[in-house]
């Protein structure tokens, strides 16, 4: 019977750590504020949906919702976190003005139309009745390569990846086709870093079609979820991409309990994704094929795995890690004059060179063979011996 106990304890523990937080979008009275002018909101769909329209005066209108812990407005304030998903759904044609939502940072007010964008880490937008969706970060605008159709209502599925403190990566899906039609990856955010993005902003301008005014529907299944991967440096095809801080994030309808992130880093021959800063998540690093990961400051509360294909590169003068397993066909390279220590076991089935004036030290066990390259400064007599303490 205790076996049991501690069975079903575990499983309803994964059910809490993993589920999503799905917002109740037709129940008018769980928004921070819906700002009409010349428009309005309504709810549709039995109180699923969120129906706008934007047809007299201004045409205008903006419903402004706080991420929280229950999707019924009534659990803790809960930022959006390092891990997280946020997926936003949409049926619509298109409109005169603009279709957009938007992701804020402790909007100073949100009682006008500028309000949508006020302190926004990201928003993604269309404009016109023939624009593409495109999405604006780091203050500029990147085209997701699809247009709205005026004669046609689709439905649509943005997907947003927190990937760090600084970064994201979005995604959208059309008429529930289960691939994305586009993706933007290693996008970098608007405003300061951390993991500050407290409010959601839906809206819509000018809602005529080129056709007739006609609404536009937000819909379920809009989202947040503790996804517990973090995925860096997709997509990359060259040069170098910094991601910033990355940490561990809450559950998904937890504002104290932490969610264990494990980060994957991608990018293909020549690229290199740098980590400068001490990042704090628990859960493993692992390397993939064609990337490499350039450390200049300490990973000490994840194992790190570097995959056939993949590399480990140490450029600063003393990074410690936690513990270091290399595949066969992974590589280690420690700079000239840095210095990598393993503060518990190191094994090796890849490749480890250690450049001239470097150094190792490994605290735990460890197994595999260590190149040392020794740089000699002239063509003179040399005395040469292992380059090794305590062995």
């Amino acid at each position: 019977m205790k076996n049991l106990i501690i069975i079903l304890m575990c499983s309803l523990t994964s059910l809490l750590t993993y589920s999503q937080v799905s917002y109740q979008l037709g129940d008018i009275g769980n928004y921070t504020n819906i700002y009409e002018d010349g428009g309005g909101a309504f709810s549709s769909n039995g109180g699923t949906e969120l129906g706008m329209w934007a047809n007299n005066g201004n045409k205008r209108v903006v419903a402004f919702r706080e991420f929280k812990t229950e999707g019924d407005n009534t659990g803790d304030a809960r930022s959006l976190q390092v891990g997280d998903i946020f997926t936003v759904k949409l049926y619509a044609s298109s409109a005169y003005g603009a279709i957009g939502f938007s992701l804020l940072s402790s909007p100073e007010s949100t009682n006008s139309w500028d309000n949508r964008h006020d302190n926004s880490r990201i928003y993604v937008q269309v404009d016109g009745n023939h624009g593409s969706w495109y999405v604006n970060s780091n203050a500029e605008n990147e085209s997701l390569n699809f247009n709205v159709n005026r004669n046609e209502y689709r439905d649509y599925e943005f997907k947003v990846y927190i990937t760090s403190e600084t970064t994201c990566t979005v995604e959208l899906y059309v008429n529930n086709n289960p691939n994305y039609n586009k993706r933007l990856t290693n996008l970098t955010m608007n405003g300061a870093a951390g993991s500050n993005i407290s409010h959601f902003a839906l809206y819509l301008n000018d809602d005529w079609n080129a056709v007739l005014n006609d609404n536009i529907y937000w819909k379920q299944e809009t989202s947040h979820m503790a996804s517990d991967i973090v995925k860096i440096g997709e997509d990359l095809s060259s040069g170098d991409f910094n991601p910033g801080l990355i940490t561990n994030g809450l559950s998904s309808s937890s504002s104290t309990s932490e969610n264990t992130n494990n980060v994957e880093i991608y990018g293909s021959i020549g690229t290199n994704v740098i980590f400068d800063q001490e990042n704090t998540y628990t859960g493993t690093t692992v390397i993939k094929n064609g990337a490499t990961l350039q450390l200049s400051q300490n990973l000490t509360f994840s194992d790190i795995t570097v995959e056939s294909g993949g590399s480990l590169k140490i450029n600063d003068n003393n990074v410690q890690i936690k513990s270091l397993n290399i595949s066969d066909g992974g590589s280690l390279v420690i700079e000239s004059g840095k210095a990598l220590t393993i503060l518990n076991n190191f094994s090796n089935s890849g490749t480890v060179t250690a450049q001239s004036g470097s150094s190792l030290i490994i605290n735990g066990n460890s197994s595999g063979d260590i190149t040392y390259n020794r740089t000699l400064s002239t063509t003179n007599w040399y005395l040469i011996s292992s380059p090794v303490v305590g062995e």
